[in-house]
């Protein structure tokens, strides 16, 4: 939950809240599949998160998505990736 709260401020300026007790609330498989269906992700991550062999597979693959988010851009909303 720490990860996506970060990236829904990114993404939102600071300005999105999160309704952690809803999420928390739900069972572990609908969680992760809402998360998947509620953030912006590209064709290709999305695709990558279908094939995910379970639930548990589909969690780590959606953590890795959201730190690999985070790592890319900073609170400014500027790429910090070195190339």
């Amino acid at each position: 939950l720490a990860a996506l709260h970060r990236v829904l401020q990114q993404a939102s300026g600071g300005g999105a809240e999160l309704d952690t007790e809803r999420l928390e609330a739900l069972p572990e498989t609908a969680f992760v599949n809402v998360i998947c269906q509620a953030l912006g992700l590209e064709t290709v991550e999305k695709q990558g998160l279908l094939e995910a062999p379970g639930p548990e597979e589909r969690a780590e693959r959606l953590l890795e998505l959201l730190n690999f988010q985070l790592a890319s851009t900073d609170p400014a909303g500027g790429s910090t990736s070195v190339h």
